[in-house]
């Protein structure tokens, strides 16, 4: 006789009924370190951050400090140069004759004149000089001018003998030092009267300067020569 049994089937367990997922696999050693490497490393840039702000802000207050004291102490330096800034340089035209024969000069004579230069005031500072002058074409004949060595650049020197002109422009170079003081002869005036009576050697003021180092106009007065011929 065959017993009809059915073999007993195993009851579901509870995480079967509930359906809960697989249990995920432990994380591999080595990623695992690599992402505590990255952790470390993030960690450590926000703290060298923060020590850097932190660091700078009390820094500034001492650098604008010292700056300020520099400030402070240029402030009370004396300006360079400064009184080179008053004009008290004169520029006159002068005869080379002698005293008891000043100003008179023959017709059709070559003769000469100086242009001197020199400081009323104190020892000044002269970068260069441009000149304009002017003369009675009619008058005088053969005007030439030669610059002297003071300021040893020539940059012009024109004479218009149709036009009455003369244009005289000169310099110091980087290297050197011009100083004015007393009285020196700045350039030679050769010129020939050609009729008897008056003329003139005259400066145009206001195209005439002369260059302080700190770019001024430093020209206080110019003095012209009257010229008796005979």
């Amino acid at each position: 006789m065959i017993n009809n049994i059915r073999p007993e089937m195993p009851m579901p367990t509870p995480e079967l009924i509930l359906g809960n997922p697989t249990p995920t696999p432990p994380l591999n050693p080595i990623r695992k370190h690599i992402q505590i490497g990255i952790s470390i490393v993030i960690f450590l840039s926000v703290v060298s951050l923060l020590y850097s702000r932190n660091k700078s802000q009390q820094i500034i207050p001492d650098q604008v400090h010292e700056n300020t004291e520099q400030t402070s102490a240029v402030s009370e330096l004396p300006a360079i140069n400064k009184k080179q800034s008053t004009p008290s340089i004169v520029l006159a035209i002068k005869s080379t004759l002698q005293a008891e024969e000043l100003n008179t000069f023959q017709v059709g004579k070559k003769s000469t004149a100086y242009i001197t230069i020199k400081s009323t005031d104190l020892e000044q500072f002269a970068d260069g000089a441009e000149l304009s002058l002017r003369f009675d074409p009619s008058v005088l004949a053969g005007v030439s001018v030669l610059p002297n060595k003071l300021f040893s650049t020539v940059i012009r020197n024109t004479v218009s003998q149709d036009l009455g002109n003369i244009d005289i422009a000169l310099i110091r170079q980087p290297d050197e030092e011009v100083v004015i003081s007393d009285e020196v002869v700045l350039a030679t005036l050769s010129f020939t009267p050609m009729l008897k009576g008056s003329t003139f050697l005259s400066f145009e003021n206001d195209k005439t300067i002369v260059a302080g180092n700190q770019g001024d106009n430093i020209l206080e007065s110019t003095t012209s020569l009257t010229i008796e011929s005979e």
